[in-house]
């Protein structure tokens, strides 16, 4: 088969929102984070601070679980992303497309910067609503509000609940939180639900977040709500912070706000009594699983240390330079991401024997500990564990230099606290009171001074990299790690994180500098594509370089699949507040289920409610990797209405034909008698070995009626009904119309015949997994690409000899029946290379793609990116692996207008 495409080549504007209608069905959300020096006044004084969008604390990002975040960059080639076309393989912190899974995460969490101090106003609230609305565990609030502890003021009417979110975004703090005369009841905390909390005050640790139920029960007036530090030993800011809580209705105000009594700075039982109370909400709806038998223990040692310094003039006892570690190392940031050269095998950067317990053993919180242990060693060593083992931290503080409380946090994975305690741990004591009934869930924990956490955190080692592989970080949340969901985002100096979002099999995006990516420098954008999944609450994002934290993180809301689908009586609001000062598959899916027809699956099924005679736009997207997918509903007849972003003159069809990477959007008219009906969807393969299985879903009709016993099941296309297939995509039409006009360029100024083959090529040893031994090749016009180790955008733009050649062929180099069935051997060897073709600007363009029967007969979903420089590939993830890919570039024309944008300052060289 072939295809013909015209393109007219100029400067596009242009992007693609996709979304649905449906309160079950992932959203896509996008949003513009600018970072930027912005003018400030607060405590009467002037000063530039560090921002997003101009907003401190910075934009509350509001997202339902299983959203999709893309973050596009529109007339920006330089954001494009393909690799060595518009830019470097991602590095760490540079451009990237970024991808966000939540899971069972529900409530506040937050986002913020991580470098340098920024995130003290770089920083916003993520709250995870539940599936259901309002179904919460706990009596329906009124409203949600968020607060900010600057100068705020909460409106409030009597007899009304308050669901608050509360974030800690303070650097280096563990604060004590109360408002006059109130109570509180505490339902959730890092983005997980607890048993019901009653308190008059909260403690809550740098990183981490709580949410409470606030009843308006007071006579009606003017409280405040206030906030200072819990400070167990040495110097701190004895400074309260202050908000005001003030009733609606006619009253004679005060003429001050009545102020609570907050625990002591030094309240360490206030402090401890608190944390200690909090549990998971484990009941059959929110279910815990707390590993029982641990395959791998740790004993970690959190200390203060001191380093000799030049000229012992540094800030600490003797002159000597303040260090801080964990079983007496102190981690050394390496030049190279720890992930990249994981990932790529890059020897040197990093060690893979970070001890499981200190080198030494000592009484841990004696008041005075001998100097001899106050120095520390510093390395860059890591521990690799095995997937899906159980792990099992006991973190000991010691009172080396000072002691004092470690808020502890763990990257891409949240742990249960089994347990705490004072003193040194006992091993075999201590674990008789370990709490594995329902301990909490959650990300960050504050280990006490002259404590132990048992906290000893079970967790299971399951991230998987694309190669199987995952990573964790742990440390301090002094400072700590951030959560990002945006559109556009511009970054200066600093990479950004997902705090309390696992991320499974995608930890490219977590941010931690040097770990999983290099700082973003400044003035460098990037494409960033984030795809939420089960997590749901409040979670947040921040950069993730230095203590930039400080001032650049926000909110990441992450709202549930269908409104209001909540675990707990339904909130008249909900209220975000932060904290801060300034510093491989085995089945094919519908939204992420395989379907009933899979027995473990069965409760997890993928259900659409409907009700008689409503009209539904559904939007549908093939994220299949390497197959075209037949999609149909048992009874129902659907009008297809628009497709890849654009809109289609209306066709009825009783099935959809969707190729990978393709979008189709059609209208159902739930007029069948109510029931329960499949929808299904399987593979179309015109050829080979292919994956047989059926992916379902149940559209489900509202009301009154006996449900059958199982639903209807729609008969789909065969497997290899190509007419079928064809049939469908050949109805496709533009609108076409006066409002939505086309423009086909007549007059066609450049044509290109492309052939499109699976090739071969000889293997080493003739042991490959092509015939002969051989390896699998793609092509285009006979050439695979090969990528180049230097950008192609970069090349081009800065003029690099070298990198690519610009002589792509304009036809292949032997004519053949290229769809005869037997297709000489000769035929089926391709050479490699890096060739480009060069477009002038406003060219007008004819493609026609051929395919062949060499080797192996397919389809091929070709597709083009833009702009300016182009790549064209094929969607089928396989063939592009093996370089069934080419590019154009366009060259800048006359006006202003019509030239490419130049890069930013810092753009990501190789």
């Amino acid at each position: 088969m072939w295809w013909f495409l015209n393109i007219s080549i100029f400067y596009l504007l242009g992007f693609l929102l996709l979304g649905t209608t449906l309160p079950s069905q992932a959203m896509t959300h996008h949003h513009n984070f600018v970072v930027a020096d912005t003018p400030y006044t607060r405590l009467c004084r002037n000063k530039s601070i560090l921002t997003v969008n101009g907003q401190f604390p910075g934009p509350i990002i509001h997202v339902t679980e299983g959203d999709t975040i893309v973050i596009d960059q529109i007339r920006y080639p330089w954001s494009d992303g393909p690799e060595y076309i518009t830019q470097c393989p991602i590095q760490p912190g540079s451009m990237f497309n970024q991808r966000i899974v939540l899971s069972d995460e529900i409530g506040t969490l937050w986002w913020h910067a991580h470098s340098d101090w920024s995130r003290a106003t770089v920083h916003g609230a993520l709250i995870v609503y539940p599936r259901k609305k309002n179904d919460y565990p706990f009596p329906i609030p009124h409203a949600e509000i968020p607060i900010i502890l600057d100068t705020f003021r909460l409106t409030v009417e009597f007899g009304k609940r308050y669901l608050i979110r509360m974030v800690n975004a303070v650097m280096n703090n563990i604060m004590f939180f109360r408002i006059a005369n109130h109570n509180i009841t505490v339902v959730g905390s890092d983005g997980a639900y607890t048993k019901q909390l009653h308190s008059d005050y909260i403690t809550i640790s740098p990183g981490q977040t709580i949410d409470f139920l606030l009843v308006a029960n007071q006579p009606p007036s003017r409280y405040y709500m206030a906030a200072h530090v819990y400070a167990s030993a040495g110097n701190f800011d004895n400074t309260t912070t202050t908000a005001i809580l003030q009733y609606t209705g006619n009253y004679t105000l005060p003429s001050s706000p009545m102020l609570p009594t907050l625990p002591d700075f030094n309240d360490t039982l206030a402090s401890t009594n608190f944390t200690g109370r909090l549990r998971s909400l484990a009941n059959k709806k929110h279910p815990i699983d707390v590993p029982l038998n641990v395959s791998t223990k740790f004993f970690f040692t959190l200390s203060i240390n001191l380093q000799p310094c030049v000229n012992s003039n540094c800030s600490g006892p003797f002159g000597d330079r303040f260090l801080a570690s964990v079983n007496n190392i102190s981690f050394t940031q390496p030049r190279i991401a720890i992930l990249q050269a994981y990932y790529d095998r890059i020897s040197g950067v990093y060690g893979d024997d970070f001890p499981r317990r200190p080198p030494f053993r000592f009484n841990y919180t004696a008041d005075i500990i001998p100097r001899t242990l106050w120095r520390a060693g510093n390395g860059t060593e890591v521990r690799v564990l095995r997937y899906n083992s159980t792990v099992e931290i006991v973190f000991q503080g010691t009172n080396t230099v000072a002691g004092i409380d470690h808020p502890m946090h763990l990257h891409g994975q949240s742990f249960y606290v089994v347990g705490w305690g004072f003193g040194n741990f006992d091993k075999d004591r201590d674990p008789l009171s370990y709490n594995l009934v329902d301990p909490p869930y959650q990300n960050t924990i504050a280990v006490p001074r002259n404590g132990s956490l048992v906290d000893a955190l079970p967790f299971r080692a399951s991230h998987k990299l694309g190669n199987g592989d995952g990573f964790l970080l742990l440390g301090t949340t002094l400072p700590s790690q951030a959560m990002t969901h945006h559109h556009n985002f511009v970054v200066a100096d600093t990479p950004y994180s997902r705090h309390g979002v696992k991320q499974p099999r995608y930890p490219w995006s977590d941010g931690p500098e040097y770990i999983t990516q290099c700082p973003i420098q400044p003035g460098s954008m990037f494409n960033q594509r984030i795809v939420l999944s089960d997590e749901v609450g409040t979670l947040w994002w921040h950069a993730h370089s230095d203590w930039s934290r400080a001032t650049v993180h926000g909110a990441l809301i992450v709202y549930p699949r269908k409104k209001n689908d909540y675990p707990f009586p339904i909130p008249h609001a909900e209220i975000p507040i932060i904290l801060g000062d300034p510093n491989n598959s085995d089945a094919f899916l519908i939204n992420g289920q395989p379907g009933d027809l899979y027995p473990c699956s069965r409760q997890d099924t993928f259900k659409l409610s409907v009700d008689y005679d409503k009209r539904y736009l559904i939007r549908m997207v093939n994220a299949v990797m390497n197959n075209n997918m037949f999609f149909k509903i048992a009874n129902h007849n659907i009008t297809v209405v628009g497709s890849d972003g654009a809109y289609t003159k209306q066709f009825n069809s009783d099935h959809i034909t969707i190729s990978p990477g393709q979008t189709i959007d059609f209208l159902l008219v739930a007029n069948q008698p109510p029931s329960h009906y499949y929808m299904a969807s399987h593979v179309y393969a015109s050829a080979g070995i292919f994956d047989n299985t059926t992916t379902t879903a149940i559209l489900k009709y509202t009301g009154n009626y006996t449900p059958p016993s199982s639903p209807m099941l729609p008969t789909l296309p065969d497997f290899n009904d190509t007419i079928a297939s064809t049939n469908f995509t050949r109805k496709l039409r533009s609108l076409a119309n006066k409002k939505h006009p086309i423009n086909v360029p007549l007059n066609t100024s450049t044509k290109f015949f492309f052939t499109l083959s699976v090739n071969l090529q000889p293997c080493v040893n003739s042991n490959c997994s092509g015939p002969f031994g051989d390896r699998f090749l793609a092509s285009v016009n006979n050439i695979s690409f090969t990528q180049p180790r230097i950008a192609i955008l970069q090349a081009y733009y800065d003029r690099i000899s070298g990198v690519y050649g610009d002589d792509f062929p304009r036809r292949p180099p032997f004519r053949f029946n290229y769809t005869a069935d037997k297709i000489p051997k000769t035929l089926w060897r391709a050479g490699n290379g890096t060739e480009v073709r060069v477009l002038r600007y406003n060219s007008t363009v004819e493609i026609v793609f051929q395919g062949t029967n060499t080797v192996a007969g397919i389809d091929h979903p070709m597709h083009l990116h833009g702009q300016r420089v182009w790549l064209m590939h094929c969607h089928l993830d396989r063939h592009l692996s093996w370089g069934m890919y080419m590019v154009f570039i366009t060259r800048n024309g006359r006006t202003a207008d019509a030239k490419m944008m130049p890069p930013p300052r810092d753009f990501p060289r190789c």
